[in-house]
């Protein structure tokens, strides 16, 4: 990943050594509506819950630039291939990211032995199952293949029998468990999560703004105070409850997550 990397400048050493995620693995769904539904609401809810927990305006070694999470920086400057699957053009989630991740180029070929690891350059996981590589890869692939393969790409929602939310930065102190949390609650049933939909529309996509202005941006604060109020009202717990709706009043202040016994900082 290293050696793959280093001909992107320095964003992949920084995503892999210097940053930080809170993930949250949430059910994918009984049936292919369902799966549909969630899926699509994880996205859209993504870059104003993005903005409500970014936390990582700073970061060592990256090159100058004001950014309210430097960790969502890093992913949107990596392989775009890898990092940023074409979602608004599947008509099904399922198969659309199956074909996606068959045509993602291949990081690396595992070896056994202390052989070298690199893939043919812009060689996707399908040319080297349909034989295309048979020159260059003295075998084909079998599932262990794949099932690495799968852990080298990086979207925001990543399917693994599960569908793992990852575009949220680690959180200070014990308020970790805060957007584990709202999304649990955003995933509650399936009214909640078309309430979601609704309530984000204006600003799914949005991620390099939610990224960069965080809680300045009006739109998308407006959007993670309703998501996060949403989220208050369809808690498993009291105590969850509570959270959620300190985080809410919080984002309306336009407040990035405090720092353990610190009341936070306008961002």
């Amino acid at each position: 990943m290293e050696r793959s990397f280093a001909g992107i400048g320095p964003f992949g050493t920084l995503m892999m050594c210097n940053t930080a995620a809170t993930q949250v693995s949430v059910d994918a769904g009984a049936d292919a509506a369902e799966i549909a539904a969630r899926w699509t609401a994880l996205y859209a809810i993504g870059p104003a819950l993005l903005a409500a927990f970014a936390c990582s305006p700073s970061l060592h070694g990256a090159p100058p630039s004001a950014w309210a999470s430097q960790r969502m920086r890093t992913w949107l400057r990596l392989d775009h291939l890898r990092t940023r699957p074409p979602v608004h053009d599947w008509s099904n989630p399922i198969t659309g990211y199956a074909r996606w991740a068959l045509d993602v180029p291949l990081l690396c070929v595992r070896c056994d032995d202390d052989g070298d690891w690199m893939a043919p350059p812009g060689a996707t996981f399908a040319d080297w199952l349909c034989g295309a590589l048979d020159d260059e890869i003295a075998r084909r692939p079998d599932r262990t293949d794949l099932d690495y393969h799968l852990t080298t790409v990086f979207p925001p929602v990543r399917a693994a029998g599960h569908l793992e939310v990852r575009y949220l930065d680690a959180q200070p102190g014990d308020s970790w468990t805060v957007p584990v949390h709202a999304v649990d609650a955003l995933m509650s049933t399936p009214a909640v999560v078309a309430e979601a939909m609704a309530l984000a529309a204006q600003t799914a996509g949005r991620w390099s703004e939610a990224a960069c202005r965080g809680l300045a941006d009006p739109e998308i604060r407006a959007a993670a105070v309703a998501l996060l109020e949403l989220a208050a009202a369809h808690a498993g717990m009291p105590t969850a409850a509570m959270e959620l709706a300190a985080a809410a009043e919080r984002c309306r202040r336009g407040s990035a997550p405090p720092d353990s016994g610190d009341p936070g900082s306008p961002v």
